[in-house]
């Protein structure tokens, strides 16, 4: 039992700092997106668009 909660406490701390660094990579993730939009030559309104679809495929509160 004390085994189960020890673990669960180890992965709730992982997560915990995982967390932070998994916000900063998607942050990254779509100036890069919206970066090379604009380096194929996207329109301006295009590239706001597709970023802002980019970024709500990405937010876990839509995966249901």
């Amino acid at each position: 039992m004390l085994s189960v909660v020890m673990g669960a406490c180890k992965t709730i701390g992982k997560l915990g700092i995982m967390a932070p660094e998994l916000l900063h990579k998607r942050r990254k993730a779509l100036r890069s997106f919206q970066a090379e939009l604009y380096a194929q030559g996207v329109d301006r309104e295009a590239v706001e668009a597709l970023t802002a679809t980019y970024k709500e495929l990405g937010d876990i509160r839509n995966w249901r």
